[in-house]
């Protein structure tokens, strides 16, 4: 569903972090795609690959040893990377855009109901009118009793934290939602149920989701798109579709033949070796190690090739 939300588009992205003198970590290497209003996009790779570095480089939300040193967000018409923090904690965070962080349902104050943390953001962001109407309709949205605002974290489960976190990030109303791993530690049952939540809040809101996960089950089940980073590069973007069904990059390929399925009768493909040193990139294909179909070109870095809904980074299609 395209609608009249917010679009965003981040272009040639490069974030590194700062590991004492002469080592840079290349965390983020010149991503690129975009969102338009009410779509949903997955961010995919195993750990280490950049997923929860770009999401938080989109919500200006870096650890203080990374930095932003190339390329744009844009939000619409405007470049939230060169807005002063100011401005941007005023007009986008949480309002435009808001985040469910990896591991936040552990981050809710123990000391206080979930209600009164719920209706401090609120007035952090000059929220007028009741507050407590605002907060039991966002519990509302999320699934949850209006009791809930009363009790205090260590009498909910793990489900029903996550749905809380859930319901704190669309207080304000955002465009656009990342949630950062949002079923990890969570059972199977309750998993499906996060994932049926955010789902019906995509379409019941029109919000544009950013699904980072190693999981891709998770992501076949929301994302309208998919991009599969490595090594802090998208080797391919698509459709969800074309993704699970033909995919192009030997890496997305090992990635979705190392998911086990319930009707699979042939073995479950490893994915073997590890990943480069991102402080010391290769000058060609960063996936060449690995590459069950790697040639001497490969040593030299591969263009963007487009294909039917997207591009892969890959000489095999040159």
């Amino acid at each position: 569903m395209i609608c009249d939300k917010s679009k965003l588009s981040v272009l040639n992205l490069n974030v590194h972090y700062l590991e004492g003198p002469g080592r840079v970590i290349k965390a983020v290497n010149s991503v690129s795609f975009e969102i338009m209003g009410g779509e949903s996009i997955g961010i995919a790779g195993e750990s280490a690959s950049g997923k929860s570095t770009l999401g938080s480089a989109i919500m200006r939300n870096l650890e203080p040893n990374a930095r932003i040193i190339g390329g744009s967000i844009f939000l619409d018409n405007i470049d939230i990377v060169n807005l002063a923090d100011t401005d941007f904690d005023r007009e986008i965070r949480w309002k435009k855009i808001a985040m469910i962080f990896q591991g936040a349902m552990n981050t809710l104050d123990p000391v206080f109901p979930i209600g009164e943390q719920m209706q401090e953001i609120l007035r952090s962001h000059g929220v007028e009118g009741s507050l407590q109407n605002r907060t039991l309709a966002s519990l509302d949205d999320v699934g949850l009793d209006r009791s809930v605002a009363k009790m205090y974290p260590h009498e909910l489960s793990g489900g029903m934290k996550q749905r809380v976190v859930i319901a704190m990030s669309l207080l304000l109303d955002p465009d656009i939602l990342i949630a950062d791993e949002p079923t990890t530690a969570l059972d199977v049952l309750v998993q499906a149920q996060i994932i049926k939540l955010l789902k019906s809040v995509k379409i019941k809101r029109g919000i544009s989701i950013i699904i980072i996960s190693h999981d891709l089950g998770v992501i076949s089940e929301i994302a309208d798109k998919v991009a599969i980073m490595y090594s802090g590069e998208i080797v391919e973007l698509a459709n969800s579709q074309d993704i699970f069904s033909n995919p192009k990059h030997p890496y997305t390929q090992l990635l979705i033949s190392s998911v086990p399925k319930l009707d699979s009768k042939g073995t479950i493909v490893s994915l073997k070796g590890q990943p480069p040193d991102s402080a010391n990139l290769p000058e060609g294909c960063y996936f060449l190690s690995r590459c069950p179909f790697a040639m001497e070109m490969c040593r030299k870095k591969p263009s963007p090739l487009n294909t039917a809904s997207g591009f892969v980074l890959c000489w095999l299609y040159e």
